[in-house]
């Protein structure tokens, strides 16, 4: 099928997805391969979201994606951008999960809120 293309030569720009088709489609390839693929603005990248750990990834999506178990969406609802930011890079460089504090409320804490 021919790209449309636009005065530039570039392709036109895909049309703005409604974002609760995209939430409807994410939630129907987790109940049926358990992970779905989305693209965060905060984070300027795609993201995985599996049902868990042991969901099973083609090695390449595993490679080239960090990945969230849909337990750490719920834990980081409500954290600023620049929190998400700084633990998706931590993710991307160490790996691991995200957990709550051993009997804390799950909280997230940015660096420029410890003390120097």
């Amino acid at each position: 099928m021919p790209q449309h293309r636009h005065g530039s030569g570039r392709p036109a720009p895909s049309p703005p997805v409604d974002p609760r088709q995209a939430a409807a489609e994410a939630r129907r390839q987790l109940a049926q391969r358990g992970w779905a693929a989305l693209r965060s603005d905060v984070l300027g990248e795609t993201v995985l979201i599996v049902r868990d750990m042991d969901v099973p990834l083609p090695e390449a999506l595993r490679k080239r994606y960090v990945r969230y178990t849909f337990r750490e969406v719920q834990l980081l609802r409500g954290a600023s951008p620049e929190a998400l930011r700084e633990i998706h890079a931590a993710k991307r460089v160490f790996g691991g999960e995200v957990i709550p504090a051993e009997g804390l409320p799950a909280t997230v804490v940015t660096t420029d809120a410890l003390p120097s």
